[in-house]
């Protein structure tokens, strides 16, 4: 672990309801495909890793709250239905999950 680093482990719930954890390159999401997957079948196909799903992950953070997925999906609905369209200060973030 580096020095300064915040200590994390990442898990995810697997369809039949066991918990897995994560390996090292699912950090921040990249090639996690089973977690996108997950997430768009929860919200109906309709979830996308933009702007509302970093700021959604950052408030859940910052409230040192660990969702699960369902929890999340749900959370990133409500938001998504809040914000039909996107502030012009999330293009930093859309540009940014490219």
């Amino acid at each position: 672990m580096r020095k300064n680093s915040i200590p994390y482990a990442i898990s995810f719930e697997t369809p039949d309801g066991r918990r897995r954890r994560a390996g090292e390159d699912d950090r921040k999401g990249k090639g996690n495909r089973t977690l996108m997957s997950a997430l768009r079948d929860l919200t109906e196909g309709k979830y996308r890793n933009g702007a509302i799903a970093h700021i959604l992950a950052r408030e859940f953070w910052s409230r040192g709250e660990a969702p699960t997925l369902t929890a999340f999906a749900v959370a990133w609905v409500r938001a998504s239905r809040e914000h039909p369209r996107p502030n012009p200060e999330w293009a930093f973030l859309s540009d940014r999950t490219k």
